[in-house]
């Protein structure tokens, strides 16, 4: 016996229940990263695109289909919208949600603070050429494992740029 499945809308809606916010909240199948999962024709696709394309249409290739509620279980038409990555980046950062991390708090971070505070206080800058002594950027760069860019960076203060 060969069961059609029921019309997506109707396999949308008997998998959600409605919060206080007026999410639509997902309680199908819940991926890793908090997203809701369903298939359409044998094709995996994310709740909220598959919710999207139901009541509000197609999406266009490249568009995201973002949530104003930053619920990623909601599935409600009326918390999405279409954007690009940028968009989708600036509503983010906008709404405070974007964590930026720096110093050791990075999963980047080549140094600890101390070993920071360290290169600063044994930077030794070159006097006039031929005169003075020789900068110990070189040396900082070899005990630490760093660049001798990276070195004047941190010395400079612009060690965010690329650390």
């Amino acid at each position: 016996m060969n069961r059609r499945p029921a019309p997506l809308k109707q396999r949308l809606e008997e998998k959600i229940t409605i919060s206080e916010q007026g999410c639509w909240e997902w309680t199908g199948h819940i991926m890793k990263n908090g997203y809701g999962q369903t298939s359409i024709n044998r094709k995996v696709l994310l709740a909220h695109r598959a919710s999207y394309m139901v009541y509000r249409g197609e999406i266009p290739e490249g568009l995201l289909v973002c949530h104003t509620c930053d619920n990623r279980k909601c599935i409600n038409p009326e918390h999405l919208f279409l954007g690009t990555y940028k968009d989708n980046s600036d509503d983010k950062f906008k709404k405070n949600r974007q964590v930026v991390l720096f110093g050791e708090s990075s999963g980047n971070a080549r140094l600890t603070s101390k070993q920071v505070e360290e290169i600063r206080s044994k930077y030794k800058p070159a006097l006039k050429r031929g005169r003075g002594y020789k900068s110990n950027t070189n040396e900082l760069a070899k005990e630490y494992q760093i660049t001798p860019q990276y070195v004047l960076q941190l010395v400079n203060g612009d060690w965010r740029k690329n650390g």
